[in-house]
């Protein structure tokens, strides 16, 4: 892992947040005072929360010596918020040239349409670790240009190309991480885990690419350059191939490319599997890497039926809009019913949920929502109770396996945790203070012990308490632990 992140050790004294959330604040407080930021806006993107992003690497199972993906957990960090309020504004920008493509339907039916020559060869180009690997002057050049040509940046911001800007380049270098009880700055590319992480990296490889089309030797005669994210589908003469991709890695040092070509008249792209025939015309179908087992969740599993309806649905649609050669659609088809089979699911359950009416229902406008466990007899009945009083509810599972066996993130430290309800015991009585906050427990504290210090009494139950009988201040009765309740958050 510490091969695909440029980082720095800060120790494990030094705590990056506090300084860096003070700066941020300062920096939201002007734009507010210069009336481009509302103050709605200015109370969503003040950092509160202040847990520390960690780093925890997801093994890549399907490639040799099984590297790991680092994804840096950035929920709950000081610039969280503001990564996603820069990720909904730029998001809009992204895709907008001719070269990517959104998803992989999209794909399937571009291909259908092309035609290949016996002189050419499907090519795809990856991008080695490209969020780690995003120069941020670049990044910053490039979404820079293009807030500046976007003329409906107004109806989205008040905020200047410039301005926003400023804070993108503020998340991208403030990207720090604990690991193993030691804070690392990472010094190079986009956090992977960031909201804006991924807009970023769309936006300066849609530059890259544009620079690199425009200077592209002109023998190379790409009639297909199609992109997502960080992989490219590419058509390009035999001979041509590596001068191709020498020319891609000679343009940014850190932005390197691999590339794999067809074996067999077939090449995997994304999820799906493409096909070269004898009348030069091309295909698609479902790829699945060889690490797949067919293992989906069980019908007999711990999860709300609509999930389970949810899988069955996902998979036939894949099917319907990956598969384009006359002959595969029933095979994929046949292939998905198995899958099921094997997972428990009824015959009966597969027919009905396949040919289910897929019509929108009508969206319900609900005042909030909330995210409950699943508890199987419970939940939907509570879930009916809920919606007839405008709370949209969400299910999740309260344990998994997953959990109990792996603990890929360093544990927050009970001083550092936010979002909790704390408990203050009285050395005097049997009376003790309860209180909850959603900034660390840490600043809390010193907060109570300052009202004790001061004799606060008009303003703090703790210090009036204290006064009156003899409340611990020591520090070592005080304890706090994770809330555990029912939460119902505003939508």
């Amino acid at each position: 892992m510490s091969t695909e992140v440029d980082a720095t050790g800060l120790g494990d004294s030094v705590i990056p947040d506090y300084r860096l959330a003070r700066k941020l604040t300062n920096t939201l407080l002007n734009l507010k005072k210069d009336n481009v930021m509302d103050e709605p806006t200015y109370r969503r993107l003040k950092p509160t929360q202040k847990q520390p992003p960690r780093i925890y690497g997801l093994p890549k199972i399907h490639k040799p010596t099984v590297p790991l993906r680092p994804i840096v957990s950035c929920i709950g960090s000081f610039a969280y918020n503001l990564s996603k309020y820069l990720a909904e504004i730029l998001s809009p920008l992204t895709g907008l040239t001719e070269y990517t493509i959104p998803i992989s339907s999209g794909f399937a039916e571009l291909i259908a349409e092309q035609t290949i020559g016996t002189q050419e060869r499907m090519v795809s180009f990856d991008v080695v670790s490209l969020f780690t690997n995003v120069p941020i002057e670049g990044a910053c050049n490039a979404t820079l240009q293009r807030l500046q040509s976007d003329s409906n940046l107004s109806t989205r911001t008040a905020l200047s190309p410039e301005q926003l800007t400023q804070l993108l380049e503020f998340v991208l270098r403030s990207t720090y991480f604990l690991y193993k009880g030691s804070y690392y700055e990472q010094t190079e590319g986009a956090a992977m885990g960031s909201p804006v992480s991924a807009v970023v990296a769309n936006l300066y490889m849609e530059s890259f690419e544009e620079e690199a089309l425009d200077t592209c030797p002109l023998s190379c005669m790409l009639r297909v350059w199609k992109r997502y994210v960080d992989d490219t589908f590419i058509i390009v003469p035999i001979s041509e191939t590596d001068k191709l991709l020498k020319h891609m890695n000679s343009l940014e040092p850190t932005i390197q490319f691999t590339s794999e070509i067809e074996c067999e008249g077939k090449i995997a792209f994304l999820d799906t599997l493409v096909h070269r025939h004898d009348n030069h015309r091309l295909s698609t179908s479902v790829y699945r890497k060889p690490t797949h087992t067919d293992q989906y969740i069980a019908f007999d599993s711990h999860h709300p039926i609509s999930v389970k309806r949810g899988l069955v649905k996902c998979l036939f649609d894949r099917a319907s809009r990956i598969v384009t050669s006359p002959q595969q659609p029933c095979k994929e088809r046949t292939r998905v019913r198995s899958a099921l089979s094997l997972n428990g699911y009824p015959r009966r359950f597969i027919h009905n949920t396949k040919n289910r009416s897929s019509e929108p229902r009508d969206q319900k406008v609900y005042k909030t929502f909330t995210v409950l466990p699943y508890i199987d007899g419970v939940s939907k009945q509570l879930k009916r109770r809920l919606e007839s009083h405008g709370i949209r509810t969400v299910f999740r599972s309260d344990t998994t396996l997953r959990q109990q066996l792996t603990r890929p993130k360093d544990s927050i430290p009970p001083h550092r945790r936010d979002g909790i309800v704390y408990n203050i015991p009285c050395k005097g009585c049997d009376r003790s203070y309860i209180g909850e906050i959603a900034r660390p427990i840490k600043e809390r504290i010193t907060e109570h012990k300052r009202d004790v210090r001061l004799r606060r009494t008009d303003n703090s139950a703790v210090a009036e308490h204290a006064w009156i009988t003899s409340i611990n201040q020591t520090g070592t009765g005080f304890s706090a632990f994770p809330r555990n309740g029912i939460g119902i958050h505003g939508g």
